[in-house]
């Protein structure tokens, strides 16, 4: 890290350094700043400090081209390390292996030098020795692979090229990345009603892994026991939801069997209706009634008067039978004086 970091100053002071000089040595050198467009014109060592939108590329005009000599772009950023990571530090570590393994061979060689004897000649190879331990030593040959190129200060590739794309900016718009399309699926429902043969169908879009409540949709008459709610839909689905009259409970429904009110057959309760507005008709009949009651009265009383006239009276009936016993009592008494009476003598 600490080679990276003098590596990376080194470079910018150097940079610095160059501009310096090639202004020095040509007046129309400029340096730019922010511009994401094309700068038209460059000359050599112009110097652009270009806006890419997620960090800046500091761009040198050199040699009729434009190179990237410093970059804060995250996405040079991320591409950089992960060449680090991938490619350039594998490499070291196969290329330290490969010589350890060789270096080993060769201490083995040393110390025995029939060691590899029986190696075939086509597999091996000889490490010549100057000084302590010379020798030219007959080892098994062990490929060195190269290490990769140092990563640069900033990374350019055929996907991340000198000219960046600009995000955000007005160069090359970038479409933006469009959610996912979300997925529908239908809930076909036949309402059923068998008590009035009534039937209809209704379709329901619902999306992917939502729930779909159909209660609201069954009138407040009817009452179901089907299935209502479906949740997690995942699928196209169809089904058939039968309605059915809803009973309307009595007042006493649900209650104990010892609370609810009994009937008492042998008390009927008056059902006669009193509180009737009399109508100008029931007047009239009335009236009519109370007439011919009248008449009918008039009528007796006038046959009462005829009677009197032919028949006694209760009051002389009364009087005529009592005359007749006081004439009878008195006939009685006379009869028996007259038997009591002593015949007199002439």
């Amino acid at each position: 890290m600490k080679r990276n970091a003098l590596l990376f100053s080194a470079a910018v002071l150097g940079l610095l350094a160059f501009g310096a000089v090639s202004n020095s040595d040509n007046v129309s050198a400029a340096t730019y700043f922010g511009k994401t467009t094309e700068v038209a014109n460059p000359v050599e060592g112009d110097t652009w400090f270009r806006n890419v939108g997620d960090g800046n590329d500091t761009l040198s005009f050199t040699n009729g081209a434009w190179t990237v000599a410093l970059s804060t772009s995250a996405r040079r950023v991320a591409a950089l390390e992960k060449y680090k990571t991938e490619v350039y530090e594998p490499s070291v570590k196969a290329n330290e292996d490969a010589r350890n393994l060789s270096q080993t061979y060769l201490n083995q060689a040393i110390a025995d030098p029939e060691h590899f004897s029986a190696t075939p000649e086509a597999d091996v190879e000889y490490v010549l020795v100057i000084g302590n331990n010379a020798g030219n030593y007959r080892i098994p040959k062990v490929e060195i692979p190269a290490v990769a190129e140092f990563p640069p200060l900033a990374f350019v590739s055929a996907e991340l090229p000198v000219m960046l794309p600009v995000i955000g900016g007005t160069e090359t718009p970038t479409e933006p990345e469009k959610p996912a399309e979300p997925t529908y699926y239908y809930i076909t429902v036949h309402f059923d009603v068998p008590a009035v043969n009534q039937h209809a169908t209704k379709r329901y879009e619902v999306k992917a892994g939502e729930t779909l409540d159909i209660s609201t949709d069954i009138p407040t008459t009817t009452v179901t026991s089907d299935q209502t709610i479906f949740e997690n839909v995942n699928a196209d689905k169809e089904v058939t939801v039968t309605l059915n009259p809803k009973k309307t409970p009595s007042p006493d429904e649900g209650l104990p069997e010892d609370q609810k009110p009994t009937e008492d057959k042998g008390t009927q309760k008056d059902t006669t209706i009193t509180n009737v507005k009399k109508t100008p008709v029931d007047k009239v009949n009335q009236q009519a009634l109370k007439t011919n009651t009248v008449e009918k009265t008039n009528d007796q009383k006038n046959k009462v008067a005829a009677n009197k006239e032919t028949l006694p009276q209760a009051g002389e009936k009364k009087s005529s039978f009592l005359s007749a016993i006081g004439l009878a009592l008195a006939s009685l008494t006379g009869f028996n004086f007259l038997m009591k009476r002593k015949p007199t003598n002439k």
